[in-house]
């Protein structure tokens, strides 16, 4: 049988950890130097002071069911995590293990140790995590984190609205990303899915049809994603909805067209008749030139207008 956690074993003049010792009353019976020195600016002595009156109100309730649950089990540790003020007006976050004492004055003895550069890490990035969610979230790309075997480990909103909208399937954490994968893309997609996982990032674009019958061109990206230790563990998609490049790559080859075959026609004639207009004296062979010129120059401003109205629908 383990025997109970006593504060015998702990040397009570630690260098690193606090120490001190607390009455069934919650007053304060002992503290070690170690403590006295790092919380000096919440009290010349803190023997015979009450444990609460050094912390902030909110931990208060959390500190009295600690040293509640010790005195009627003796045999167990409560570990909990409390805050004091700092002299600078922030927090120090201090993790206690509260037990029996063991001695015939009934007290619970705590030992502590300071956890605030841990703390402050901890709510940085968790701050950082918060703004990066804000960004995935914030656009309609449709960003998913599969691990290797292509389960779904995280995903934006845009991926959950996304796989809502084209599959009619509601997107979970845990999800095989293999099914959602359209016939004929299978064989493409494993090959990127394998690339990313040997550290190589690919890109494609294609033009999907969807089961709820949407027709959709999207640019994929497929990236390996890194642990902080530069292994990879995963495997990072992006799919952004090119339709409108697609339309306006269209429109451009139109309107390439029209300049290139189109418009070269009617020029054409117009050049040549003003060409045999300069030399042609017969009066009625200058009427017809002149009827086809004018016709000519119709044909020529109406493709114009159409080049002008394609061009328009791309700002």
């Amino acid at each position: 049988m383990p025997q109970p956690f006593s504060s015998a074993r702990f040397p009570k003049d630690s260098p690193s950890f606090f120490y001190v010792r607390i009455d069934a009353q919650g007053y304060y019976t002992f503290a070690n130097t170690y403590y006295q020195k790092h919380f000096a600016h919440l009290a010349t002595t803190f023997t015979g002071a009450h444990f609460l009156s050094h912390l902030l109100a909110d931990d208060a309730p959390i500190c009295r069911q600690a040293l509640d649950y010790c005195m009627h089990h003796p045999e167990n540790v409560q570990a909990v995590t409390l805050r004091k003020p700092a002299a600078d007006g922030t927090c120090h976050y201090v993790h206690w293990n509260f037990f029996a004492a063991h001695n015939n004055a009934g007290e619970t003895a705590c030992i502590g140790y300071d956890i605030t550069p841990f703390s402050v890490v901890a709510d940085e990035h968790k701050a950082t995590l918060q703004k990066l969610d804000a960004v995935l979230n914030s656009t309609n790309e449709s960003f998913y984190l599969l691990d290797k075997d292509m389960k779904v480990l995280s995903f934006s909103r845009g991926a959950k609205n996304a796989s809502k909208r084209y599959y009619d399937v509601d997107m979970q954490e845990g999800f095989d990303f293999k099914q959602q994968l359209l016939p004929g893309t299978e064989q493409e997609f494993t090959s990127q899915f394998a690339e990313a996982l040997q550290g190589n990032a690919t890109f494609s674009e294609n033009h999907l049809v969807f089961p709820t019958g949407k027709e959709v061109w999207f640019r994929l990206t497929v990236s390996p994603a890194h642990s902080h230790n530069g292994d990879v563990f995963g495997v990072a998609l992006s799919f952004v909805n090119i339709d409108l490049l697609k339309q306006s790559e269209r429109q451009l080859k139109d309107i390439a067209r029209l300049q290139s075959h189109h418009v070269r026609r009617p020029l054409t004639n117009i050049l040549t008749l003003a060409e045999l207009m300069q030399h042609e004296n017969d009066t009625v062979r200058m009427a017809e030139m002149l009827e086809h010129l004018q016709a000519s120059a119709k044909e020529l401003d109406q493709i114009v207008k159409t080049i002008v109205q394609k061009a328009a629908l791309l700002e």
